[in-house]
């Protein structure tokens, strides 16, 4: 049986007009996803098997992007690295962050504040958009490996994999870790729904997707191992009550309901290349028109045509 205690991160992006509700869809919506094979890949969700290679890197896991400016950002455990491109390739790649172990598993953009959290070991960290002004957020975990961040109620939701543990704390690193759900077999993603009010995690030892509630209770099981074999992440596309999410034990992506119903694939890798956990931007009602959520955070957007800061983070 071919079992792999590894990480990467898929994002689906997506940008409609402002003034469109959250039924008008829009047409360019894209995935991006890692692969632990060496890619950064993007597929347009209304499209199967038609990737775009991105680029090549060593060993990428964690991935973000920063849809204003046009930039993917995303992780290297191996080297201890994050790093920055642009979403179409064709910028030379930049390193961010260097010299910080090789714990680095998670990156989530802070657009607003212009900083980048990411997890590392026993800590949360965050930094600018360039780098600079390495902090640790907060630490006193076992080895955290996956953040998303609401900034719309100034919390990060964070994965805990050794003991097993969803946390959340204030994303300023101010009060206690609140355990939401703990006693979990190797939990590798979280994915914050706001509009709903729930949160998604994957076990991958057990073949499942987890939803519950954002206190962690109410819990229900949306996908198993009929499904996915292995899932390690999962990101929403809430306005088109879409879920993807990856199969890494079978090389591919899959989508599927926001309840788990009617799964179809999405992408087949060829080869061990192993995509997956994913996280997406979605359109919403008025006043905002740009919805994201999941490992590459969680944002809302309000578009303003008159002038060049065009995205707007707004908290609720």
């Amino acid at each position: 049986m071919k079992i792999r205690n590894t990480l990467a991160s898929i994002v689906l992006i997506g940008a409609i007009a402002a003034g469109l509700s959250s039924k008008t869809a829009s047409a360019t919506e894209s995935v991006y996803w890692t692969e632990l094979g060496g890619s950064i890949r993007q597929q347009n969700t209304n499209q199967t098997n038609s990737t775009k290679l991105i680029y090549s890197v060593d060993r990428p896991r964690g991935i973000d992007l920063d849809t204003f400016n046009g930039d993917i950002y995303w992780t290297n455990d191996i080297t201890g690295t994050i790093q920055r491109g642009n979403m179409n390739g064709t910028r030379g790649i930049e390193t961010l962050v260097s010299g910080v172990g090789n714990m680095v598993y998670d990156v989530d953009l802070d657009t607003r504040n212009k900083e980048m959290y990411w997890t590392q070991g026993n800590a949360i960290m965050k930094a600018n958009l360039n780098g600079s002004n390495v902090e640790v957020v907060k630490s006193g975990l076992g080895y955290a490996i996956d953040i998303d961040l609401d900034p719309f109620h100034n919390k990060m939701y964070v994965v805990d994999f050794s003991p097993g543990k969803i946390l959340c704390a204030n994303m300023d690193g101010s009060g206690d870790w609140e355990t939401l759900v703990s006693g979990l077999n190797g939990p590798t993603d979280i994915t914050i729904d706001p509009v709903n009010h729930y949160m998604y995690y994957c076990l991958p030892y057990d073949g499942e997707i987890v939803r519950a509630n954002l206190d962690g209770n109410q819990r229900q099981i949306v996908s198993d191992r009929s499904v996915s074999w292995q899932p390690n992440g999962v990101a929403l596309d809430i306005p088109n009550g879409k879920m993807y999410f990856s199969d890494v034990l079978n090389d591919r992506v899959l989508r599927a309901n926001l309840d788990g119903s009617n799964p179809e694939l999405f992408y087949q890798g060829v080869g061990d290349v192993s995509p997956m956990k994913l996280a997406t931007t979605s359109p919403i009602p008025e006043p905002c028109t740009l919805f994201m959520i999941g490992l590459g955070g969680l944002y809302l957007i309000r578009n303003n045509k008159k002038n060049k800061s065009s995205c707007i983070l707004q908290k609720d």
